[in-house]
């Protein structure tokens, strides 16, 4: 009810969502703070992030493959967590994060660091450049409605494609891609044919969500969106310590079974 009722005041009064906003922003940057992490960066956010616990796995991951790359574009940078760890170990890094709260702490973040050569990017990515509505508060915001069950403070957000960001750029580099949009892979991937193509020894860590938090109950897009990894001549693993290679027949497994997907590693080196 109290959802329900938030909605309907943004709706009728759209700047007090931004007001609403602003005030989480400079509440939240008061409570966290600023902390050096263990990784040699600094960093403000939550404590979790601060200490090096968050998604540790992923982070063991990436850390790894920091090291044979160097380029790393963070799809879905939220407040710059990943992002601070590729600058930090030398990387040219892309972050590309739509919603404002996050901006904010990602712009403080970087500037802490003196990290001012990181091209940040403030869209959405889809198919196609344009606008649309981005739903929903913090690390459960999507560009689809009622992902997370979470619709509150939805506003209009401008819209680019990664083909369009990365354009004829990065030639003869080594490309590592973090990928975490809230549901909209599929159509974020239906806008980087191009990159897909132009950087074939690129790696991809996609999370990709199954259940939970689909409005629909399961993804439509779920095997869309490791078809679509596949058709460019990549090879799908699960990540962690008994890391697995993806094939069709699990994904039809995981749908049947309604399991609730997660993050996979994307190469085509064995």
């Amino acid at each position: 009810m109290l959802r329900n009722l938030k909605n309907y005041i943004y709706n009728q009064y759209p700047l007090l969502s931004v007001a609403s906003n602003y005030f989480n922003v400079a509440r939240d940057m008061r409570r966290f703070g600023i902390k050096l992490t263990p990784y040699g960066f600094k960093f403000m956010g939550p404590k979790e992030l601060q200490n090096g616990l968050y998604e540790p796995d992923e982070t063991k991951l990436i850390k790894s493959y920091l090291m044979e790359s160097t380029v790393f574009v963070d799809i879905g940078a939220n407040i710059g967590y990943y992002t601070c760890l590729a600058r930090h170990a030398g990387l040219k890094v892309i972050a590309i994060e739509p919603l404002l709260y996050n901006l904010e702490y990602l712009y403080v973040n970087l500037e802490t660091n003196g990290y001012y050569d990181v091209e940040v990017f403030p869209v959405g990515l889809a198919a196609n450049p344009g606008m649309t509505t981005l739903f929903g508060p913090g690390s459960a915001a999507s560009l689809i409605q009622d992902w997370a069950g979470i619709s509150t403070k939805k506003r209009i957000v401008p819209l680019s494609t990664l083909d369009i960001i990365i354009g004829d750029r990065f030639a003869h580099e080594k490309l590592l891609f973090k990928v975490d949009v809230e549901g909209a892979e599929y159509e974020m991937l239906k806008g980087a044919d191009k990159t897909l193509a132009a950087f074939p020894d690129s790696v991809w860590i996609v999370e990709i969500g199954l259940s939970g938090n689909h409005p629909d109950g399961l993804n439509p897009n779920f095997l869309k969106t490791f078809e679509k990894l596949w058709s460019h001549g990549y090879k799908a693993y699960t990540i962690g310590k008994d890391s697995k290679l993806v094939l069709q027949k699990d994904v039809l497994t995981w749908i049947k079974k309604s399991d609730s997907g997660g993050n996979f590693l994307f190469k085509k080196q064995a």
